[in-house]
């Protein structure tokens, strides 16, 4: 996931514990607004797509719960930032999830500028 706060900064972080999304979220840290990507599990439903399900699931209930505006990305958007957001994230420790959500925020800020 990704999200923006109000003074400008930036979060990519790849959860592993849903209760983590929470604490992300609230006060002192809620973002602006969280963009995070869905995807389509082709009929196919596997013990980790479960796991994105009920992630992306917890990020919209979240959203809303405190009032984060979340917007929902399809995956393809963020190739053309891609390389961008492996410069931003360089020299930090960070996973493919991470350069996959940064590039979604780069993309979704570029693309709607009146969100921010």
């Amino acid at each position: 996931m990704a999200a923006r706060f109000p003074d400008g900064r930036w979060l990519t972080n790849t959860l592993t514990d849903p209760a983590d999304l929470w604490d992300l979220f609230t006060p002192p840290n809620t973002p602006d607004f969280c963009v995070f990507e869905i995807f389509s599990t082709g009929g196919r439903v596997d013990k980790y797509m479960i796991y994105t399900i009920e992630l992306v699931g917890g990020i919209k209930a979240v959203c809303y719960a405190l009032g984060v505006r979340g917007f929902a990305h399809s995956p393809s958007k963020r190739y053309p930032w891609l390389e961008l957001a492996e410069r931003m994230l360089k020299g930090q420790a960070h996973t493919r999830h991470e350069v996959d959500a940064l590039a979604h925020l780069l993309c979704f800020e570029e693309l709607r500028p009146d969100a921010r």
